[in-house]
């Protein structure tokens, strides 16, 4: 989970909300469509993706 934290260069212990707002930021800024180097973008926001899905999994507020 410290690992998901860092993909998203978020603190650790970042709230629900920081965690939403930073994630937004990334797939916007990593998306395929908005990016030249495709390939590398997917990848990108496949890893943004599975750090999202294990925080918001994990988060107990």
């Amino acid at each position: 989970m410290l690992e998901a934290f860092k993909k998203l260069d978020l603190p650790i212990g970042a709230s629900l909300v920081e965690i939403k707002k930073k994630y937004k930021k990334l797939v916007k800024k990593h998306h395929p469509d908005a990016n030249l180097n495709g390939n590398a973008s997917n990848n990108k926001l496949i890893e943004i993706n599975k750090a999202y899905k294990i925080l918001i999994d994990n988060n107990i507020e």
